[in-house]
């Protein structure tokens, strides 16, 4: 009788540890955004650059409208075509290489929080409606620490 209690026991004690509830976490990438430091720079920075191509276009326009020769138009249409295409060039650049890099280390923050809090999974905040833990903040202390 011992030996079978022993064994429902074991029995009992292996399927409770199979059974252990999982952390899950979620994340609100929104927030984490608008707080994140570099964040908030890199949509700075653009509005900045995506101002002064708006300024070019208009400045552009005035001077095209403002302007009755032909030949003179077409001469400020290509120059200022030209300071466009190049202010639009440098924007995407721009963004395509600090808009990886945030993402970078966006994920790498979420990877190092997961295993440092022994989550098995963490989600965008968009897809969960029950059962995990918003660690939005948690991750921005990480990205922060760096």
């Amino acid at each position: 009788m011992k030996k079978l209690f022993i064994l429902l026991t074991l029995c009992f004690m292996s399927c409770s540890f199979a059974m252990a509830k999982d952390n899950y976490g979620f994340i609100d990438l929104p927030y984490i955004m608008s707080k994140y430091s570099a964040s908030v720079n890199y949509t700075n920075a653009l509005k900045q650059k995506d101002a002064e191509i708006k300024k070019l276009v208009k400045e552009a326009n005035t001077k095209l409208a403002a302007t009755k020769d032909a030949t003179a138009k077409k001469n400020i249409e290509a120059s200022y075509v030209k300071q466009i295409k190049a202010k639009i060039d440098a924007a995407d650049a721009y963004r395509r290489q600090n808009g990886t890099n945030i993402q970078t280390a966006i994920n790498s923050a979420i990877e190092r929080v997961g295993k440092n809090y022994n989550y098995a999974l963490i989600l965008s905040g968009s897809s969960v409606v029950y059962g995990a833990t918003n660690v939005s903040d948690l991750v921005l202390k990480e990205l922060n620490q760096r």
